[in-house]
């Protein structure tokens, strides 16, 4: 498990009871509900990415990827809102080109091909 520099200071909230408790693998988290574009991040890009959406006033769905590997990756639930807004922007902290960013473009582009309306914007 990786955890990013810049969430370690970061507050929010925890389980009261288990303090062993774990996210289950291979499950995306919708932390906002949209109609106009679907936007895939994860980390502390999630937080960029909420303040970006609430600023430009975009209906946006913002979905938490939570697990990068390509195992565990959530296609089935987290992944409605690609069918809904038939548009995927991800926001990722990396490089363009060979970056992970580029590689879940390329896949939902082949996944979703037929729910799109333009091309997923890296």
């Amino acid at each position: 498990m990786l955890e990013h520099v810049d969430l370690v200071r970061s507050e929010g909230e925890m389980p009261a009871v288990d303090l062993d408790y774990q996210i289950p693998f291979g499950t995306a988290a919708v932390r906002r509900e949209g109609n106009d574009v679907t936007v895939l991040t994860n980390l502390s890009m999630v937080e960029h990415a909420r303040q970006a959406i609430e600023q430009t006033g975009v209906d946006a769905e913002l979905i938490d990827l939570r697990f990068l590997d390509r195992a565990s990756l959530d296609w089935h639930n987290g992944w409605r809102g690609i069918k809904k807004t038939k548009r995927v922007l991800i926001v990722e902290q990396g490089a363009q080109g060979t970056s992970y960013g580029g590689w879940l473009a390329d896949e939902v582009q082949r996944r979703f091909f037929d729910w799109l309306d333009q091309p997923v914007q890296p």
